[in-house]
């Protein structure tokens, strides 16, 4: 046997085992990309949720708000009307709490309670009550910047009353 008849043959081996191992290689590759692709998709699905739940509980608190704001000019407001507003405030509050950590949780549930206790004029009377909503809106904003990753100018409390 001649090395002139065994060259041939092994370099077509050799050249068959480069083609199979290149093959697996870029079919590795493709399926990492594919699964970095699709863990993008559902982090940004996951990101839209978490936002559309702050977005639903900022509206059900703007009614809650509102409600707060014409008692506050001594305005005559139906209890029912406050409690129809202050339940489907809670409903955004499970929402936020379903889809957003923990902390956005937490801040949503408090800043719900401080505004539900003003929408019913059961605030501390020594303070104004926008100031007495100040410290929790503030903590849930900034939690909510927090969980979709927002960068904005700080929020000061006293600026946000």
């Amino acid at each position: 046997m001649s090395w002139a008849a065994v060259l041939p043959a092994a370099s077509a081996l050799l050249g068959a085992l480069l083609g199979s191992m290149t093959s697996v290689l870029v079919y590795r590759m493709q399926a990492r990309l594919a699964e970095q692709e699709r863990a993008g998709r559902r982090a940004a699905a996951s990101r839209a949720e978490r936002k559309e739940a702050v977005r639903a509980f900022i509206s059900a608190g703007r009614e809650v708000e509102a409600l707060a704001e014409a008692r506050e000019a001594h305005k005559e407001i139906d209890d029912d009307a406050v409690r129809h507003a202050v339940n489907l405030m809670w409903l955004a509050v499970t929402e936020v709490e379903l889809f957003c950590a923990d902390q956005t949780g937490r801040a949503a549930v408090q800043f719900t309670e401080d505004l539900r206790d003003t929408a019913f004029g059961r605030h501390p009377s020594e303070r104004e009550v926008w100031q007495h909503l100040a410290e929790s809106r503030v903590r849930f904003l900034k939690a909510a910047r927090t969980e979709l990753a927002l960068s904005a100018p700080e929020l000061d409390i006293e600026a946000n009353g």
